[in-house]
C-alpha cells in the first residue's frame, strides 16, 4: 500500500504528532508498505527540506515545508510531490494548533483540497476543539465553536473515506457534530529495551541508593500543578511505610515549569528522595520504566486515551497512578467505561507493531 502522511512539523522530539507519524511510518515500511511524510507547516526550519529520516532501520522519505514561506509555494511543492508518488491514500494527522497558534487554521481545508484533489483521504483527529462541556470557560467555548467549524469543513471538503481518533471522549465529541469515527488506539512513544544491569548498578552508585531497597515512583513528562501529585505520593509513602523500603520519586522528561518539581523536592524533604533527571535518551527511559514500582502520569483520567506517556507505561507493564481528573459531565459515564477498557488492554497492544496492523486493516475495510 502507498500512503503519504500529512502533518504540521517533523522536528525530532519537538512535535508530538510528528514523532507519532514518524514511528507509525517506520513500522509500516518494515511491514512492506511504501510510505512517506509531508510536513506542511514546519516551524523548526527556514528552508525547504527533502530529507531521509530514520526510525530504527527504516529510511523515511520526507518533505518538510517551512511555515515562513508562502502557502501558494507550499501548495505547489506539496501537490507536485503527491502527484509524483501517486499514493493510494493521503492521511491527515490533524492538530489545529500545528497550523495556527490559536488553533484557527480556517485556510487549511481548501489547502488540503488543492494538494490532493480527487484522492482518497484518511483523517486522524489527534486533537479537535476546546470548550466541549457546559462547565468550560466562555472563552474556550467561543474558540471551540470556530475550531469545530474548521473540523467540519475539513470533513465536508475532503469527504474522507476513513476517520479515526485516539479515544472515546474524542469519538463522542466528534459524533456530537455528526462526524463518525473509529478509535485507533495510541501506541507507546517509548520502545521497550531490555534493562541493562549495568545501568541499574550505575543508578544505585550515582545516587547512593540500593535499588532493591527502594520503592520508586516515576513520573514521565510535563506537570502543571503539584497539589494532587503531593497527595498521591503521600498515599504511597503511607502504604509502604511498614516495608522498610525507601520511597523515591523520580521525574524525567520535558517540564515547562521546573519550579513545580523543586517545590515537590522541598515539600518531601526528609520524607522521600526526590530526583529530577531531566531529558533522557529513549533507551534510558525504557530502563527506568522497568526499574520503578509505580508509574505516574499528570494526564487527567478522562484524557488517558490520548496520552503517549500512559501508553508507554502500560507497554512496560506498569501500574499507573493518576492524580488528576478533568470532569466532563456530558460524557463521564462513557469515559469511565472506556478507561476501564484501557486498564485491561494487554501490554503488547500498546506496541506500534500492533497499532500499525490495526491501521492497515482499517484502511482496507470496505
Amino acid at each position: 500500500m502507498k500512503i503519504i502522511f500529512i502533518c504540521s512539523s517533523l522536528e525530532l522530539g519537538k512535535d508530538g504528532v510528528g514523532d507519532y507519524t514518524r514511528r507509525l511510518t517506520g513500522e509500516l515500511i518494515r511491514q512492506g508498505h511504501r510510505v512517506s511524510i509531508v510536513a506542511l507547516h514546519d516551524k523548526h526550519i527556514n528552508i525547504i527540506k527533502y530529507e531521509i529520516q530514520i526510525d530504527q532501520n527504516s529510511e523515511i522519505d520526507t518533505l518538510r515545508l517551512p511555515s515562513c514561506i508562502s502557502w501558494n509555494k507550499r501548495i505547489e511543492i506539496a501537490k507536485k510531490y503527491v502527484n509524483e508518488l501517486n499514493p493510494e491514500w493521503l492521511s491527515l494527522q490533524y492538530v489545529p494548533y500545528g497550523y495556527h497558534n490559536k488553533g484557527l487554521p480556517f485556510f487549511l481545508p481548501k489547502i488540503l483540497q488543492m494538494i490532493g484533489p480527487g484522492r482518497k483521504w484518511h483523517i486522524m483527529f489527534h486533537e479537535m476543539w476546546i470548550g466541549i462541556t457546559v462547565i468550560s470557560p466562555l472563552k474556550h467555548k467561543i474558540y471551540g465553536l470556530f475550531q469545530s467549524y474548521i473540523a467540519r469543513s475539513i470533513i465536508r471538503i475532503l469527504a474522507p473515506e476513513k476517520v479515526n481518533t485516539s479515544n472515546k471522549l474524542y469519538q463522542l465529541v466528534l459524533k456530537s457534530k455528526k462526524i463518525e469515527s473509529d478509535i485507533l488506539p495510541l501506541f507507546s512513544n517509548i520502545r521497550f529495551v531490555k534493562l541493562n544491569k549495568e545501568y541499574a548498578d550505575d543508578f544505585s552508585e550515582r545516587y547512593n541508593l540500593k535499588v532493591n531497597d527502594l520503592y520508586i515512583i516515576g513520573l514521565f513528562g510535563d506537570v502543571s500543578s503539584s497539589e494532587n501529585i503531593k497527595i498521591k505520593i503521600e498515599e504511597e509513602i503511607n502504604r509502604v511505610k511498614y516495608t522498610k523500603k525507601q520511597v523515591v520519586f523520580l521525574h524525567f522528561g520535558n517540564v515547562s515549569d521546573v519550579k513545580i518539581l523543586h517545590s515537590l523536592k522541598e515539600y518531601f524533604y526528609g520524607k522521600c528522595h526526590v530526583i529530577i533527571l531531566g531529558n533522557l535518551p529513549e533507551n534510558e527511559i525504557s530502563f527506568l520504566f522497568q526499574m520503578i514500582d509505580k508509574g505516574m502520569t499528570a494526564t487527567p483520567k478522562e484524557h488517558l486515551g490520548k496520552s503517549g506517556v500512559y501508553a508507554a507505561m502500560m507497554r512496560h507493564k506498569l501500574d499507573v497512578l493518576i492524580p488528576n481528573e478533568n470532569y466532563i459531565p456530558e460524557y463521564q459515564s462513557a469515559i469511565n467505561s472506556y478507561t476501564d477498557y484501557l486498564f485491561s488492554r494487554p501490554y503488547l497492544e500498546w506496541d506500534v507493531e500492533h497499532v500499525s496492523k490495526l491501521f492497515v486493516t482499517y484502511l482496507l475495510e470496505k
